[in-house]
C-alpha cells in the first residue's frame, strides 16, 4: 500500500527539521531514520518537501549573511566620520 502524500510530506518535513529523536524512543530511531530515509528519498512529495525546506534554509542563511555584512558596513562608514 503507497503512503498518502500528505504522510510523506509529514515524514519528509520530520526529516528535514530533524524531529526523529523527539518522536521516536531510542530503541525504534535506527529503524525509524532508515524508514525515513527511504520514504523522503523514493516519493516526488517527499523530495519537493525536503528541497524546500534545504531552500529556505538557504535563504535565511543568505538574508542572516546580507544583514551582517550591511551591519558592519554601516558601522564602519560611522566610525570614519
Amino acid at each position: 500500500m503507497g503512503l498518502d502524500s500528505r504522510i510523506t510530506a509529514l515524514i519528509s518535513l520530520m526529516k528535514a527539521c530533524r524531529l526523529t529523536n523527539a518522536v521516536f524512543l531510542p530503541e525504534e530511531r535506527r529503524e525509524a531514520r532508515s524508514r525515513i530515509q527511504a520514504i523522503a528519498n523514493g516519493e516526488l512529495v517527499g523530495k519537493a518537501v525536503s528541497e524546500t525546506i534545504a531552500s529556505a534554509q538557504m535563504a535565511m542563511m543568505a538574508a542572516v549573511n546580507a544583514a551582517i555584512v550591511a551591519s558592519a558596513a554601516s558601522s564602519s562608514s560611522s566610525s570614519n566620520q
